[in-house]
């Protein structure tokens, strides 16, 4: 019989594959869980990273950062 896999935002780091989303969901001192979702690649020369819900709370539009510089955001 196979080892069930954890559940999403139950993942350890050395649990999660490739291209699987490493956003950390819980942490407890230093047991950290991470999300694990299929993670979505945006640029072919990195690897995937966040899922795409995780990719909005971590990535700032580069228009955005420029505004916020010019005090308009």
């Amino acid at each position: 019989m196979a080892p069930s896999r954890p559940g999403f935002g139950a993942y350890r780091l050395e649990q999660l594959g490739d291209s699987q989303c490493r956003f950390a969901c819980t942490s407890h001192g230093t047991d950290h869980r991470f999300c694990g979702r299929p993670a979505v690649h945006h640029n072919p020369d990195k690897p995937a990273v966040w899922c795409p819900e995780h990719q909005a709370i971590v990535f700032t539009p580069k228009p955005v950062i420029a505004a916020r510089k010019l005090g308009r955001g």
